[in-house]
């Protein structure tokens, strides 16, 4: 199975030991069946990109606005990046969407109603996550096809700056 680390670890700032030992809880988290549902909470359907092929994004959405290419610290952590607008980033790897962003513009839709939420607002309503950093709540989601997981990423005010969701079985 190749295992790649969501590109939302490295905007961080991460430390070599961090991401190491992150590797290793990711990597243990990815086997996880998805036994942690999240109760009431809706992801806005962006959960139901994931897995899409080029053709079926570009029949759905478009052609991207923009594309890079992210690539983490080591080779197997690469990904294409579609952008639509400022807030929406499609992570791709082996022709697949492998990895949603999105960022406050989206959030601050009226539907999604995550604009301006603090991580103890997410604690409280998600319960306990995966994983946990000062920046950082990671959350296993069960539901779909395979498994899926879901990253909170606070800004320096401890605000909602970008949620991540992502295939954990890549």
């Amino acid at each position: 199975m190749l295992f790649v680390i969501p590109a939302f670890l490295y905007n961080g700032g991460m430390t070599k030991v961090k991401v190491t030992v992150l590797v290793l809880m990711l990597a243990s988290f990815s086997l996880l069946s998805g036994s942690d549902a999240i109760p009431g909470e809706t992801l806005g359907g962006y959960e139901s990109l994931l897995g899409n092929t080029i053709d079926q994004i570009f029949e759905n959405m478009g052609a991207p606005e923009g594309m890079s290419v992210y690539q983490g610290e080591e080779d197997a952590y690469g990904s294409v990046v579609f952008r639509y607008g400022e807030s929406l980033s499609l992570f791709w790897i082996d022709n697949r969407v492998w990895q949603v962003r999105l960022g406050d513009t989206i959030l601050q839709d009226e539907s999604f109603q995550l604009a301006g939420t603090s991580s103890e607002q997410i604690l409280h309503n998600w319960g306990s996550p995966y994983y946990r950093e000062d920046d950082l709540l990671v959350y296993a989601l069960k539901g779909t096809e395979f498994p899926v997981g879901c990253a909170f990423y606070f800004d320096d005010q401890g605000t909602l700056a970008d949620l991540y969701i992502f295939r954990r079985d890549y």
